[in-house]
C-alpha cells in the first residue's frame, strides 16, 4: 500500500476524471465501445480511482467531500463505460 498524503492521491483522482471526460467526448455508447484503445484507457483510469482511497488512510475521508460535491462521473459515456464493461470478457 502507497503511503502518499491524500491531497496528492486526491489530484490523481482528478486527473483520471478529466483523462475519462476527454476520452468519452461526443461518442455514444456504439462509438465508444468500438474505440478498443479508448476502452481500455478508461478502464484503467476507473481502476486508479477505485485504488486511489486506499493509498492513504486520509485520502477516503478527503475524498468524501470531493465525491459528494462533484458528480465525478457524470457523462452519459463514463457511466455507460461503468456499468457496461464490468460483465465483458476480453
Amino acid at each position: 500500500m502507497s503511503n502518499r498524503p491524500a491531497d496528492l492521491l486526491l489530484d490523481d483522482i482528478r486527473e483520471s476524471i478529466a483523462k475519462i471526460e476527454r476520452y468519452t467526448a461526443g461518442l455514444d455508447r456504439t462509438g465508444f465501445e468500438a474505440d478498443e484503445k479508448g476502452v481500455d484507457a478508461v478502464v484503467r483510469n476507473l481502476e486508479i480511482i477505485g485504488e486511489a482511497p486506499s493509498g492513504s488512510e486520509g485520502a477516503a475521508e478527503k475524498g468524501r467531500g470531493f465525491f459528494e460535491s462533484h458528480a465525478v462521473i457524470h457523462s452519459p459515456s463514463a457511466a455507460t463505460v461503468a456499468s457496461g464493461r464490468a460483465g465483458r470478457s476480453g
